[in-house]
């Protein structure tokens, strides 16, 4: 029997330089209409003793207005402030530039300040010149840590 003779198969590729070319999206924000003021708080998830987290959300509140963000324990409950007597009052945050109107706020908690009191707590945003522009929420804190629990999650094992 006959061998056949091995075909060759020869590829050719052209080589096309591609050199990028600048253009310029200009994308514009709709004209702001009067809206009525509103406040959201982005999802917070489950969260763990000693961990530092952030509360964070958007707003078409003006750049520079303040919201308080009640996310504290209810310092009758947990905190030393119980036996001090001292009135609570939230914490505020500075509205910032966010785009097309949607402004953005943030605080940083630490979760120390709960002194492991574990459950569900509630979130409040208020605009700090107007209580009738807010937005609520809760979270979960747990015991442990959220290191400790990624690690039980199977992804380092």
């Amino acid at each position: 029997m006959e061998t056949p003779a091995p075909t060759q198969t020869i590829l050719q590729v052209s080589q096309t330089t591609i050199y990028p070319t600048e253009t310029s999206t200009i994308s514009q924000c709709p004209p702001k209409k009067n809206e009525t003021p509103w406040i959201r708080i982005n999802h917070i998830g489950t969260q763990y003793e000693d961990d530092r987290f952030t509360i964070s959300g958007t707003t078409n509140l003006e750049v520079g207005e303040e919201i308080a963000v009640d996310a504290v324990p209810n310092p009758s409950i947990v905190g030393p402030m119980a036996q001090t007597g001292y009135y609570y009052t939230p914490p505020t945050v500075k509205v910032i530039t966010g785009s097309c109107g949607n402004n953005i706020w943030s605080i940083e908690i630490d979760t120390a300040a709960y002194h492991k009191k574990y459950g569900k707590y509630p979130v409040l945003a208020v605009a700090s010149d107007n209580y009738d522009v807010y937005d609520s929420t809760m979270f979960i804190l747990n015991a442990g840590s959220s290191l400790r629990n990624q690690n039980l999650s199977g992804s380092h094992l």
